[in-house]
């Protein structure tokens, strides 16, 4: 099982989606938990223009993240609505 980090700006994004829409952010949340037990599953994907991290689609959101392996840890480095995604 992997250990999670969360940043900063992913914990004040998760916040501020916990009070705006609540029910987007317990499947964020269950999303980001189920991580712990599978970091590279099925439906992750690279990022294409950075290829060190990966992204796994949420409902209406996109989680980036990166594996560490050798720590066993993952730090999740966005959490982002689908329509800015792409931008990042």
């Amino acid at each position: 099982m992997y250990e999670i980090n969360l940043s900063k700006k992913v914990e004040k994004e998760l916040k501020n989606l916990r009070r705006s829409q609540p029910k987007h952010a317990s499947q964020v949340k269950e999303k980001i938990d189920s991580l712990a037990y599978n970091p590279r599953s099925q439906d992750s994907k690279k990022v294409i223009t950075r290829p060190e991290y990966l992204r796994v689609d949420s409902g209406e959101y996109r989680i980036f993240y990166k594996v560490f392996d050798n720590r066993k840890e993952i730090e999740i480095y966005r959490v982002d609505p689908r329509k800015d995604a792409f931008r990042w």
